[in-house]
């Protein structure tokens, strides 16, 4: 587990390290200050204060392929850097 108490400017900025060096399933906390575009996994109001639960989620290499146009036909793919596993662990709220 991982516990923060620190600005929103240093939680982003750590982010990318978290995400690369933590083992998935590794539990983050952090109080009052969120981590920008990654959603938590779960959050809670505790009197005055928020605090943000994330799962550092497992890394999946590879190409994901969608398809993008209406009725089928047309594909588009990319990388993959992380994906969360639906279901694994937490719940999400937004």
């Amino acid at each position: 587990m991982l516990t923060l108490y620190l600005s929103l400017k240093i939680n982003i900025g750590l982010r990318p390290r978290i995400l690369k060096e933590m083992r998935p399933g590794t539990r983050v906390l952090s109080n009052d200050f969120n981590m920008g575009d990654w959603l938590p996994d779960k959050w809670e109001r505790v009197g005055d204060r928020v605090v943000y639960l994330w799962i550092v989620p497992t890394q999946v290499a590879g190409e994901v392929a969608a398809d993008v146009r209406r009725g089928g036909g047309g594909a588009r793919s990319g990388p993959q850097a992380r994906a969360a596993v639906p279901g694994a662990v937490g719940e999400r709220h937004h």
